[in-house]
């Protein structure tokens, strides 16, 4: 468990920015899936608003619980309008007795007997007239019409003040800006009645009308506040609904009950399915991890970007399927994309691993589509078929062998289908004829594809292996023609490299192809190299300027492999077949002229082997070439090397971080000494011809 979470954790803080993809790859999946549910439901409810009589049976897809809103909707109703005072109501009365001072005040000569309302109410003592108006003030309820929609205009007559967390009903209720005197006059008389004589009523409804501002105001959130609280201290019903309950019958009338019942029903399905989908995210993203945790475990990833190739295969082929099921329906098992995520991922992820990741995109898939768990057992049969038959396939031809056998295979699994479910393909023909198509189609987009990722990926599939590996290689034909020993040293080094890796069951492509690649960097100053130029060095250049040419090779094989886009599997080979090991020659040959020799800079700067293919190869490299400087060589004495470069390789640590066991590492010593003396076989001396030749 430690190792996983260890494993775990350091996949989180490395892959951060690949779970970032991952997440906006996953949640299109999840909004389509959310939006089409949500399409849907809508659906069903402009179905029940806009018709009188159900002309089909509506059934619950799910187990809920439903508050009936019908009786919420009443309590609602039923609810008062709740108001509250205006902080400013104090500014307002003091602006009504400046209007009718200002008035009564001015009047000289009375025209009209509406004019002595005026002149009365401004003789009036000014604390009796604020009393007056005070009274009208508090009894009265102006409210903003602008600020009131539809729904609560209705609730006018019915309207309470909230003062101090008490109730008050107002006297009367008027609607601001006001439509006429008359009307401000109505309510005054429903406050004060008999106590104003006419003449006044109209002077103060006339003051009020004109610089009166509502003196209560509406605020729609505090009242939906009101209103939850009020909602949540009744008992309302709570309707339980079971899957495949009828909410809706044929031919039942949509009453008012009915629509509020479907809106309840509608609005808590929605709420399911957030849920559902943000669960869904979850586990994709949980699935991804626990994927990046298997393709680190079974396989020694070097190549950062198979975790990234890993989710796109995970993602893309799912996106597919759901478009063959939204288009296809039943008929989507016929065109699975199966066989497409599990042979590319064989190939690019390695085999281990991809039988689980099958079982996640089979998982994943029944997440967003509604099939029978049947389905569950035939692509797993068909993903371990595959997963066996990839591991064979070493031509990109074969693909279409590959292609005939699961077509068979998917014609084969698919007939007990038809007995057991009812499928709307029926036809054996049609049968056999829709999972040969899909397999066809998987192939081509395959063969498409595989090249892309390859290239744009530096993937080391065997496809590309086997034909870096060939002499039709422009790099490797360059390196033949410009320095041949490089070349020839680099072919036996493969041999011995592939017979290596076979023995541990390592990956023997790899190790060949980087073999031949892995002194690509001696394009450049080709004759600086022994092996170019008869197992000699050049006098002309002293051991410092030799030693950095020679040190070269590395970066400019490097170089090299990223211009010619070599897979990056093959770049890490090149980079660390030297490790930090010393030159010894030259380290050496610096000491016979001073004693004060910096030995750090007559070795090499790389990271040591990371991966089973670049220690193997590491040895095998300097095994030949130990192997090649020897002149008379017997098995002893190939045994003796074989085992003096692996003891020192070992005791200097170079093999510290390639992942080899001792076992292995044994194997890789007997697969050697096995190969060398195949190659170095001893054979008996041919005798001087001694024939006397004829005289002429």
């Amino acid at each position: 468990m430690d190792y996983l979470r260890k494993n775990l954790m350091l996949s989180l803080k490395k892959y951060s920015k690949l779970l970032i993809v991952l997440l906006i790859l996953s949640l299109p999946l999840v909004i389509e899936d959310y939006l089409s549910i949500n399409e849907g439901l809508e659906n069903i409810l402009k179905y029940v608003e806009l018709n009188k009589v159900s002309s089909t049976n509506l059934v619950s897809s799910i187990n809920i619980k439903l508050r009936n809103e019908y009786e919420i909707k009443n309590a609602e109703r039923n609810l008062p309008l709740i108001v509250s005072v205006n902080p400013n109501a104090k500014e307002q009365i003091s602006e009504i007795i400046e209007f009718i001072n200002n008035i009564g005040g001015s009047l000289k000569e009375i025209k009209s007997i509406n004019e002595i309302g005026f002149v009365i109410l401004s003789k009036m003592p000014q604390r009796i007239l604020t009393n007056i108006i005070e009274e009208v003030i508090h009894n009265i309820a102006i409210i903003d019409t602008y600020t009131l929609e539809d729904e609560y205009l209705l609730k006018l007559s019915n309207t309470r003040v909230l003062v101090s967390n008490n109730f008050i009903t107002p006297r009367y209720v008027i609607l601001y800006p006001f439509r006429s005197v008359e009307d401000v006059r109505n309510a005054i008389f429903s406050v004060l009645g008999i106590k104003l004589t006419p003449e006044m009523v109209y002077a103060l409804s006339y003051a009020l009308y004109s610089v009166g501002k509502p003196n209560v105001r509406f605020d729609k959130k505090e009242y939906q506040k009101i209103v939850q609280k009020y909602l949540e201290s009744i008992n309302i019903e709570t309707i339980n609904v079971s899957r495949g309950d009828v909410l809706l019958s044929k031919g039942e009338p949509i009453d008012e009950s009915k629509v509020y019942l479907i809106k309840s029903y509608v609005k808590e399905v929605k709420k399911v399915y957030l849920v559902k989908e943000i669960l869904t995210t979850f586990i994709i993203v949980a699935i991804a991890l626990i994927s990046i945790l298997l393709i680190s475990t079974f396989k020694n990833v070097r190549n950062e970007d198979i975790i990234l190739i890993n989710t796109i295969l995970l993602i893309v082929p799912i996106y597919v399927q759901i478009f063959f099921s939204n288009n296809l329906g039943n008929n989507i098992i016929f065109l699975s994309s199966l066989p497409l995520f599990a042979t590319l991922n064989s190939l690019i992820c390695g085999r281990k691993s991809t039988f689980v990741l099958s079982l996640f995109y089979i998982f994943l898939l029944l997440l967003f589509i509604p099939l029978n768990y049947f389905l569950i057992v035939y692509w797993a049969l068909l993903s371990a078929i595959i997963i066996l038959l990839s591991g064979t396939i070493t031509r990109r031809y074969e693909f279409i062998l590959i292609a005939i056998i699961i077509s068979i295979t998917m014609a084969i699994l698919i007939i007990p289908l038809q007995y057991i479910y009812k499928f709307e393909l029926a036809n054996p023909f049609q049968v056999t004829l829709m999972s040969f198509v899909s397999s066809f189609i998987n192939v081509m987009i395959l063969l498409l594809a595989l090249p892309i990722f390859e290239y744009s990926f530096r993937l080391a599939t065997p496809f590309n292996l086997y034909e870096l590996a060939s002499i039709e290689n422009p790099l490797l034909r360059s390196l033949l023609e410009k320095a041949p020993g490089t070349y020839q040293h680099s072919q036996n080094v493969s041999i011995l490299a592939e017979a290596a890796a076979e023995a541990i069951d390592a990956n023997t492509l790899l190790a060949k192809a980087g073999a031949l690649y892995h002194d690509i960097g001696k394009i450049y100053n080709p004759n600086y190299f022994t092996e170019n130029i008869g197992g000699k060095t050049r006098k002309d250049v002293n051991i410092y300027q030799y030693t950095e040419i020679i040190k070269s090779h590395i970066t400019k094989g490097v170089e090299l492999a990223r211009i010619n886009r070599l897979p990056k599997e093959i770049e890490n080979i090149i980079l660390e077949h030297h490790s930090d090991s010393l030159i010894k020659y030259f380290y050496q040959q610096a000491l016979k002229t001073s004693h004060n020799v910096d030995s750090d800079f007559f070795k090499y700067h790389n990271p040591k082997p990371r991966s089973k293919e670049s220690a193997i190869i590491m040895l095998c490299d300097v095994i030949e070439a130990r192997t090649r400087s020897e002149e008379d060589l017997s098995y002893e004495k190939i045994d003796n090397i074989v085992d003096d470069v692996i003891s020192t390789k070992i005791l200097e640590g170079h093999l510290d971080n390639s992942k080899l066991t001792f076992s292995e590492i044994s194997k890789i010593k007997e697969a050697i000494k096995k190969t060398l003396r195949s190659l170095h076989h001893q054979r008996i001396s041919y005798p001087e011809d001694s024939t006397p030749k004829p005289s002429t």
